[in-house]
């Protein structure tokens, strides 16, 4: 089986001035990053990962590559994979949540969100994106103990799997939560449980 702590980046300058960030790079806060990846850092330690995976945002990257030298695990091997990025939003990338049309708007927070029509992505669209990372880790990574660095809009779809499944042990907390899981051989789950760190920052939401 293999074993994933999912986990979201560090705070952005985008999330602090409630900027549109979707699929594009993201402006790390490094000191709040720091403050965050201290917290967990020994949590993750003591599971011993193996591998370091992350969006190919540069924002979820960079968050990896501090998690790394925060960890100081010998041999401890990064990877990129496209498909745990955030949900596409599509024209209005990069704007201010007050600077755009209402009916882009109201999709904010909504669990049943449609960008589609403003060239991004729905629900739906995440969700197989969701089983089909899981799926490529498992088959790429068996017997693995690895820890991902993803995005709010994902985590969100993964616990919904999680939920609908009927193994989830606790609904979504916190955006500095720890989500453990373990992959049968297709991707399939076989637990999945959140673990919530005191990382005493705001994360704010991500979009």
């Amino acid at each position: 089986m293999t074993t994933i702590y999912f986990l979201r980046h560090g705070p952005t300058e985008e999330n602090k001035v409630e900027r549109i960030q979707g699929q594009t790079p993201g402006t790390l806060i490094v000191p709040d990053t720091e403050r965050y990846l201290a917290a967990i850092t020994p949590l993750l330690r003591d599971k011993s990962p193996q591998l370091l995976i992350s969006s190919d945002l540069d924002r979820a990257v960079r968050t990896r590559q501090m998690l790394k030298e925060f960890l100081q695990i010998p041999n401890l091997k990064e990877a990129v994979m496209p498909l745990l990025r955030e949900k596409a939003m599509g024209f209005y990338e990069g704007m201010l949540w007050t600077e755009v049309p209402p009916d882009f708007r109201e999709q904010r927070n909504r669990q049943d969100y449609d960008f589609r029509r403003f060239g991004g992505e729905n629900e739906e669209d995440v969700q197989q994106r969701v089983h089909e990372a899981l799926r490529q880790i498992s088959q790429q990574y068996p017997n693995s103990r690895i820890a991902c660095v993803t995005h709010a809009g994902w985590l969100r779809q993964i616990v919904r799997l999680a939920d609908e499944e009927g193994i989830l042990s606790d609904g979504w907390t916190n955006r500095t939560a720890i989500y453990e899981t373990g992959l049968g051989p297709i991707g399939q789950l076989q637990y999945f449980h959140p673990i919530n760190i005191e990382a005493k920052i705001a994360i704010e939401e991500e979009e």
